[in-house]
């Protein structure tokens, strides 16, 4: 969902102290997309990890996360859907925050201890 906001007024506060240009942005908008994601969101995690040595380990981790049924407006249609970041194509408008009942996540990480 796009949202049009307004930027700063002309002499905001929130400025640093000492500070006496222009405000920047004064009286200029912008578009900016709003994410209105699930209201309700259950979450299952499980890991392994691996201890190579002392200083290097190996992890892997999936996250699965779903959205039981929900219906705040009252119409019989399921609401409370997730913005899921793997279906959504960031760079992509046409994309961009699609909503989904459910998504996966299977993470690999290699740390090292410096």
């Amino acid at each position: 969902m796009a949202e049009r906001v307004s930027g700063f007024a002309a002499g905001s506060g929130g400025l640093p102290a000492g500070y006496d240009g222009s405000t920047p942005g004064a009286l200029n908008s912008v578009t900016a997309s709003v994410m209105d994601g699930a209201h309700d969101l259950h979450e299952v995690t499980l890991g392994l990890s691996w201890a190579l040595n002392p200083m290097t380990k190996i992890q892997l981790n999936n996250v699965f996360m779903w959205t039981p049924f929900g219906d705040r407006e009252g119409d019989g249609s399921n609401d409370n859907l997730l913005v899921s970041g793997a279906l959504s194509g960031q760079a992509d408008p046409g994309l961009r925050n699609r909503k989904a009942r459910w998504e996966n996540a299977v993470m690999l990480r290699l740390i090292f201890k410096l």
